[in-house]
């Protein structure tokens, strides 16, 4: 992600000149406060690598769900513009018949 790219250098920073790693990671407000808590414990007791690795399939199942629900947000979306699209044709046809009946009506 080319935002968490971008903030990287910052991050690397701020950890080199000493400061703690979850709060160089709170200082770039990309990273929900849940996951700023889970590393901080981490670096406290010590087992940031591994709460990472156990935390990230939990990160990624989110992610996945999340990216499902939109994709079938904007399918339904989609779907709904298209048989709109169809309902204004259909009724315009509809009303251009309609108005030739009238018109053939009336000139009778």
């Amino acid at each position: 992600n080319g935002a968490f790219q971008a903030a990287a250098p910052q991050v690397v920073a701020a950890v080199n000149a000493g400061e703690d790693f979850s709060t160089a990671l709170a200082s770039i407000d990309l990273f929900p406060q849940e996951f700023l808590e889970i590393v901080s414990v981490a670096e406290t007791s010590g087992t940031v690598p591994e709460q990472l690795h156990r935390l990230s399939p939990q990160f990624e199942a989110q992610a996945r769900r999340a990216m499902e629900a939109m994709t079938a947000t904007f399918g339904w979306l989609i779907w709904l513009l298209v048989a709109g699209f169809i309902i204004f044709v259909v009724i315009s046809i509809m009303m251009w018949y309609v108005s030739l009946l009238d018109d053939a009506i009336n000139n009778l």
